[in-house]
């Protein structure tokens, strides 16, 4: 008899154990859900897709990124003169 009691007793203290420990981990996925969205579901069997437009956005194209970095180095180069006119006005307001 005292040997079936210990072992329910063992048994209880498991299961109260683990129940914490479910909860513990109920808690931390409560505040992942909060902090960083649902998790995205994993589907296995399902193949990685591959797309040839993905990989190309993914590619950085210079030729257009140099002609934006013209473009604003041109414009810098109009606006110059206009803010040494208005530096004396900036400055006036600064002092106060």
């Amino acid at each position: 008899m005292d040997k079936e009691n210990e072992d329910l007793d063992v048994k209880q203290e498991e299961t109260k154990v683990k129940q914490e420990s479910e909860r513990e981990v109920s808690k931390r996925e409560r505040f992942d859900r909060l902090m960083f969205g649902p998790r995205p579901r994993r589907d296995e069997n399902r193949a990685p897709l591959k797309n040839s437009k993905a990989n190309d956005s993914d590619e950085v194209d210079f030729n257009q990124l140099m002609g934006q970095l013209d473009d604003i180095m041109t414009s810098i180069g109009k606006i110059k003169p206009a803010i040494k006119d208005l530096s004396p006005l900036l400055d006036f307001f600064r002092k106060k």
